[in-house]
């Protein structure tokens, strides 16, 4: 039956807590055999069954102590007063909600019912007066007993997770092929990994939270045992985990409130075993030690401090080492872990405790299986970082990044300096990025009304550090951004003509006859720059996987929850509230009285989750703030761009040192750098390297995310360089001009680089934020419209190569608008006046008479506001090359797209329009598309405009019917009766709804149209503007077939309707 032991584990997890709370004995009397059965669910052969143990265990130590002697309480008794106007926001909606629910229990009804079962029944009992008349007189001996085997227990479950460590060594070595080289795994692969190792985390953190002094000496004892005589490198990622938790786990928490001491008896065990003699040990051992330190360090706290002298030595031995990448990056993890672990405010998992003490009116233990609350609840105690720790966090940061940053102002210096400097940045800023301010203490405390939490509680760490500190830390995060956009700045320097750049630097020869450095042509370099970048935009704190701890909380409380009792905690409360006892319903219904079956653990990690989250808002709010102080004035007037591409090595050598070693930073503000930075990001987005362009673009749209209002002055002048209309524009907001590049040729005599740089600028335009700023007015409509109606000279001077490449980019950027797509009210003459010059430009491309051939759009007569941040050329500043400016006919698709525009650029305020020219000059389109393109997509797309015309005048017909005479406007219709009176144009008609029918799939293999990207969203999108819909329940006739399709009689029925009678019947006998 081994098969059901999995099922039989998920079963024990979910009657856990409803035992212990119900009656403990239930559950301790049986816990020995338990814990001797289930001990054997940890094998590692059996990945699925080891889950579902280190679950069950995860469950049992939340709420049963490992080890020590308690007294067990009267989970009968529950003298809590109930508190419903609290002003701490908790509340209990009963006093003896649990009691309440077991009262049933006591009944004589219920007993003899019991009794009267036959013994082969499930529920059948032998001492049913027993358990139910209340709690066992053993029940001290029961908890003492239980206690001694969770302790004998503890032992046997390290040596089974000791078996896990060693078995992925040996099974990952298995696992490589006779040519050395682990197989590939997937994404499912990598995703199991990370739940296993996850819920292995939780679970030793859990239970050696709860252990006692005495079992936790002993199973310290066993770890650094077994950390001593074993080196598994495989398995040291689970090993730092352990380590974790047995560093995370035990402070001395004698004094009161935040007060922790350095005491750590566990963080003390390790630092003798894994940062001793490392010089002397093989690489392999030296990163296997290593990274167990630094999963030891993550939470150490305070105690730190002491080993001080020791964490710097291994650190800088493992950054010592060029040969090894390996032990490099083991170092940086060590650096990241020492940081935030200094400088970040994080609760004590000792009060995960299931038994411990709690303040109340006197100390008291928690009940079995009780839920734990806020309200007069277990005190949550934290490590708050002091003044020495900041100190040692600017020392760590000093030594380590910002040394080694000022050492690349060396002329002498390499590649592989500079990735390794930067990875050290990155390590570095993702550790203590919470602790980087975007102003000086000071001015931040100044601004106490406006700043966030997250602010005022690090600038007030900040001023309590050293006069070195302060130093080290003011401005830097600015220095470092003002660092990061000059070297975006080289790097778009050097790759605006890549061709012609990397020809010049083959001749450039130094005085040793080598080669200068180009870092601009380093994948690793461009991608750690784009990291450091992100890092600096967006961070707050080391920990920014809010959402994701959410989820896997919120599963954790599943399991544990109490169904019946918060059912009956939402019944009280509506009771309550409808009788207007609870005042505001925003209470948070607290306990177990409160309805809530929730552990110390569980309430520990979620009071930690919010203050994450604190973190996270604090990436929104203060650009936001920054903004707001800047003024709209300033923007406007600081809206042209800061980002230049005037920069070289040797000028970004001198600024590397000017930069760290000035204590007021740069001039520019530190908004002004964060929107340089973004220049910056969109230049390298345009990188001639496809892996940096990917990276590229997914930074930038995360950072559009955090600063969106920097989308706005930017539009123009990416739609100016897909149009090749940016030759006066050529480094602007970091884009190089596609104009210019035109004439640009590779050796092989094709424009790549113009691909590279059309490619990167579509990415960052089908961004959703870009998007969003491209449908917020009617400039802004027409423009994109312009742009993607006129790209045919764009793809002809393309090579062959990149054409469907580029298309593809294009149509992301059509496929984006479409989905966002709504109809904008037209409040103002200007915005009705470039809507009607968009609908003319529309039907001037479907006429052929204003085909953009030349891929310049014409320009709208209207101008936009002043703080449209408007920039654009001319068509007489378009370059002179030697293509010829005729691209050819436009392509069917870009026509499709151009029918998909004005189909949806229509409503019902362009039929009662003061010029009737334009509406005649749209039927009129309509109707010859539908008579000249027989048989082509483009004709079923006119088949969907037409009926949008037709359902708008039918609504308009309808309201003016209500309307008085002489405010009614009806749409004019002639055009229609004419048509409709004609019978060539029925026929045609008649032709075009024949063609609509569905596709017959037993003809051509048996598959639907094959149709290009995006088409078949131009298709079904008109097509749903064929007719309105109908909630008709169709049973025999479906709503289309082969020979007969419903919209089309809608369609007839309403065309029919709008022309009246006497044009109906002629229309009916033609």
């Amino acid at each position: 039956l081994s098969h059901q032991a999995p099922a039989a584990l998920s079963a024990l997890s979910r009657l856990l807590q409803p035992g212990l709370r119900r009656d403990p004995s239930i559950i301790l009397s049986r816990l020995p055999e338990i814990l001797r059965l289930t001990l054997a669910g940890i094998d590692s052969n059996d990945q699925s069954k080891t889950l579902r143990t280190l679950i069950f265990y995860r469950n049992l130590v939340m709420w049963v102590p490992v080890g020590g002697s308690a007294n067990l309480p009267n989970v009968y008794e529950s003298k809590k007063a109930l508190d419903r106007g609290g002003a701490d926001g908790t509340m209990h909606v009963s006093d003896n909600l649990n009691e309440v629910r077991y009262s049933i229990t006591d009944s004589p009804i219920y007993k003899r019912a019991f009794e009267s079962l036959p013994e082969s029944s499930v529920f059948f009992q032998a001492s049913i007066t027993t358990n139910l008349d209340g709690p066992d007189v053993d029940a001290d001996t029961s908890m003492r007993e239980a206690m001694l085997t969770m302790s004998d227990w503890s032992l046997a479950f390290l040596d089974r997770v000791y078996e896990i460590l060693r078995a992925a060594g040996e099974q990952e070595k298995v696992g490589k092929g006779h040519s050395g080289v682990a197989s590939r795994h997937t994404s499912v692969d990598v995703a199991q990994a990370k739940n296993f190792s996850r819920i292995m985390k939780e679970t030793l953190c859990y239970f050696f939270s709860s252990m006692d002094d005495e079992t936790f000496v002993s199973a310290l004892r066993s770890v650094t045992k077994f950390l001593e005589e074993e080196t598994l490198p495989h398995a040291a990622k689970d090993a730092s985990l352990l380590c974790q938790a047995v560093a995370s786990t035990r402070f001395d928490l004698s004094g009161n409130g935040d007060c922790v001491t350095d005491k750590n008896p566990g963080f003390d065990a390790l630092m003798s075993v894994l940062a001793e003699d490392l010089e002397h040990r093989s690489n392999k051992s030296a990163i296997y030690r290593l990274r167990c330190l630094a999963g030891a360090v993550r939470f150490a706290g305070r105690a730190v401090i002491k080993h001080r002298e020791k964490i710097i030595s291994a650190v800088e031995y493992a950054l010592s080492k060029p040969g090894d990448k390996h032990l490099f990056k083991t170092g940086c993890k060590l650096l990241r872990h020492s940081l935030s672990s200094q400088c970040e405010i994080y609760p004590i998992s000792q009060c995960s405790h299931p038994m411990r003490s709690i303040v109340g009116e006197g100390l008291r233990i928690e009940g079995m299986g009780k839920s734990a609350q806020l309200h007069g609840g277990a005190l949550i105690h934290w490590h708050v970082p002091s003044s020495e720790q900041i100190d040692f966090t600017a020392q760590l940061l000093n030594k380590f990044s910002l040394q080694r940053l000022k050492e690349m102002g060396d002329p002498l210096s390499s590649i592989v300096q500079w990735r390794r400097c930067l990875r050290v940045l990155r390590y570095s800023l993702r550790g203590c990025s919470g602790l980087l301010l975007d102003d000086a203490p000071e001015a931040t405390m100044s601004e106490a009304t406006e700043i966030s939490t997250h602010e005022k509680a690090t600038a007030s760490l900040i001023l309590e550090a050293s006069t070195e500190t302060k130093s080290t830390l003011n401005g830097l995060r600015r220095k470092l951004s003002r660092i990061m956009v000059d070297i975006m700045s080289l790097i778009a320097n050097d790759t605006s003509y890549s061709d012609q750049k990397s020809d010049e630097m083959d001749q450039q020869m130094d005085e040793n006859n080598a080669r200068k450095i180009t870092i601009s042509s380093d994948t690793k370099i461009c991608k750690e720059v784009l990291e450091v970048t992100s890092l600096l935009l967006t961070r707050r704190g080391s920990f920014h996987r809010v959402q994701t701890a959410k989820s896997v909380w919120r599963g954790q409380k599943e399991i544990l929850t109490d169904f019946v009792l918060a059912s009956g905690s939402d019944y009280a409360s509506a009771a309550f509230f409808r009788q207007r006892n609870l005042g505001a319903n925003s209470y948070y219904r607290d306990g177990e009285n409160g309805g809530k079956t929730m552990s110390s653990a569980l309430l520990v990690n979620r009071v930690n989750i919010m203050l994450h989250t604190q973190s996270r808002n604090a990436s929104f709010q203060i650009p936001r703030r920054l903004r707001k102080r800047r003024g709209v004035t300033d923007e406007i007037a600081s809206s042209s761009t800061l980002f230049s591409t005037d920069m070289d090595i040797k000028t970004l050598q001198l600024s590397l040192k000017c930069d760290i070693e000035e204590s007021n930073g740069a001039e520019q503000t530190s908004l002004e750098t964060y929107e340089c930075l973004i220049d910056g990001l969109m230049s390298m987005a345009c990188h001639p390297n496809i892996n940096v362009r990917g990276t590229a673009s997914g930074v930038v749209e995360y950072a559009f995310s955090r600063f969106p209002w920097v989308c706005k002055p930017r539009t123009q002048r990416l739609l100016a360089a897909v149009s090749l209309r940016d030759i006066d524009q050529n480094g602007e907001y970091g884009i190089p001009s596609c104009s210019k590049l035109t004439i640009q040729l590779n050796s092989q005599g094709k424009r790549d680089r113009l691909a590279e740089v059309v490619k990167g600028v579509a990415k960052i335009i089908a961004t959703p934020k870009m998007t969003k700023e491209l449908l917020s007015c009617e400039f802004n409509r027409f423009e994109i419209i312009q742009t993607l109606c006129g790209t045919q000279r764009l793809v002809s001077l393309l090579p062959d190569e990149e054409v469907q490449k580029v298309v593809y980019y294009l149509n992301c950027i059509f496929l984006n608008f479409r989905s966002k797509f709504f109809s904008l009210p037209r409040v103002t003459d200007k915005d009705q006046a470039l809507h009607e010059s968009c609908l003319n430009f529309l039907l001037g491309i479907l006429k052929g008479e204003d085909t953009p051939q030349n891929g310049v759009s014409p320009t709208p007569t209207i101008k936009p506001n002043d703080n449209d941040f408007s920039n654009k050329s001319t068509e007489e500043d378009l370059p002179e090359t030697n293509v010829e400016s005729n691209a050819g006919e436009m392509h069917w698709r870009n026509r499709l797209f151009v029918a998909w525009f004005l189909t949806y650029c229509i409503d019902e305020s362009d039929l009662k329009i003061d010029d009737p020219e334009i509406m005649s000059r749209i039927w009129a389109t309509c109707f010859r598309i539908i008579e000249g393109e027989v048989g082509q997509p483009l004709q079923r797309v006119s088949l969907g405009l037409l009926g949008r015309l037709v359902s708008l005048a039918l609504v308009d017909l309808s309201e003016n019917s209500l309307a008085s005479e002489s405010k009614a406007k009806n749409p004019d219709l002639a055009v229609l009766c004419d048509a409709f009176t004609r019978e060539k144009f029925c026929r045609a008609f008649g032709t075009a709804l024949v063609f609509d029918h569905r596709e017959d799939t037993s003809v051509g293999g048996g598959h639907s149209a094959q149709w290009s990207l995006g088409v078949e969203e131009v298709l079904r999108d008109v097509l749903y503007n064929l007719a309105p819909r109908t909630l008709f329940p169709f049973q025999r006739i479906s709503q289309k077939s082969h020979t007969f399709k419903l919209q089309h009689a809608q369609i007839v029925h309403a065309i029919l309707l709008s022309i009246g009678h006497e044009n109906a019947m002629i229309t009916s006998n033609e």
